[in-house]
């Protein structure tokens, strides 16, 4: 049995449910979650994980000791965004090989431009082609009549059809530029809590509030209304509230 399947049947035996424990030990849901999944030593510092696993084995009277000695902590693997540029041939252009059938048509087109040249400097006149003049025949007088104005015809301008957009709405987007766990609740509304995978994007709609948690605030790109907040939600820590007046740093949980 892992360290977490102990602490979740612990806590079973009790008959206590997560949000009961986060009451009586001051600890966040989601970091008691991750701790009965074995996968808070990859979201956080051995330092920090340590002092949750602790103070909830004291909690639930288990050896703190002993599950320290069983927590195992995986190193994880360096990700590489892009494959190293390997060149082929470094040669500068003019030392690669040409074909020589282009060299070849290289040449003549030269020599043909070199020939008609050299023709057109010795009698440049035999070239020109013949021009027949016209005979001299004077054209008949234009009338000058007044053509009587046309009044503009009136174009009526294009009816703008109108836009309907929902005011009382505010959409929140998540970028993961990385994978970590998250937690996003709307009005009340627990929407997401578990992992937002490297890559994936997810975006919802509230009235009033959002409320955003997030294991590592540098992993993510956050935006509100198309406007990034990504260094708001760094400064607090990646635990914030989102409203119409404002951006605060959360507390409490939510």
């Amino acid at each position: 049995m892992g360290v977490g399947e102990r602490l979740r049947s612990a806590r079973d035996a009790r008959g206590l449910s997560l949000a009961e424990v986060s009451v009586r030990t001051k600890i966040q849901p989601w970091v008691l979650d991750a701790l009965e999944s074995d996968h808070l030593q990859e979201q956080m510092s051995p330092v920090y994980a340590k002092g949750f696993l602790g103070t909830y084995a004291r909690f639930l009277s288990l050896s703190a000791e002993a599950l320290f000695a069983e927590l195992e902590w995986t190193k994880p693997a360096p990700q590489v965004d892009e494959e190293p540029f390997t060149p082929t041939d470094l040669r500068p252009p003019l030392m690669r090989r040409i074909p020589w059938r282009r060299v070849r048509a290289a040449a003549g087109l030269a020599a043909g431009c070199a020939v008609a040249a050299a023709a057109v400097a010795v009698n440049p006149l035999r070239w020109l082609p013949r021009v027949s003049w016209p005979q001299d025949e004077r054209p008949a007088m234009a009338s000058l009549t007044p053509v009587p104005a046309m009044a503009p015809e009136s174009v009526p301008a294009p009816s703008a059809s109108p836009v309907r957009r929902d005011e009382g709405l505010m959409r929140l987007s998540l970028n993961a530029r990385r994978t970590t766990w998250v937690q996003v609740w709307a009005d009340g509304k627990l929407l997401l809590q578990g992992r937002l995978n490297r890559g994936e994007q997810e975006a919802w709609t509230g009235r009033r509030e959002f409320t955003l948690v997030v294991a590592k605030p540098t992993h993510v790109d956050v935006a509100l209304d198309e406007a990034t907040i990504t260094d708001a939600v760094i400064r607090h820590g990646g635990r914030l509230a989102i409203t119409r007046e404002g951006i605060r740093a959360l507390s409490e949980s939510p």
